[in-house]
């Protein structure tokens, strides 16, 4: 998976499975773009995206791994699932 860590007023996690990095999804009027330097972060495993899901405001989570893993935490419900091209993705808000 790659993370990148977005801090402002808020923190927002960008995680996106490694395989979908740099492609871009269009389904009738919707955009999934993962080539911008919004998701181009670092590669990590299991145990450090969990660290960054769990310290993050918002989440925005792309792809079959990234996505299970923020349900996994309980912090995405599978009803909040969305697919662009059968990619799902999700986004939550923690605060």
């Amino acid at each position: 998976m790659i993370l990148k860590i977005h801090k402002g007023d808020r923190t927002i996690i960008a995680l996106v499975d490694s395989n979908l990095l740099g492609k871009i999804f269009e389904e009738k009027n919707h955009f999934l773009d993962l080539s911008s330097n919004f998701y181009n972060g670092i590669e990590v495993n299991g145990e450090k995206a969990i660290l960054a899901i769990n310290s993050g405001d918002i989440l925005n989570l792309v792809g079959e791994e990234s996505v299970a893993l923020g349900i996994k935490l309980g912090h995405i419900s599978e009803d909040n699932v969305l697919k662009i091209k059968d990619v799902p993705y999700a986004q939550a808000t923690l605060y």
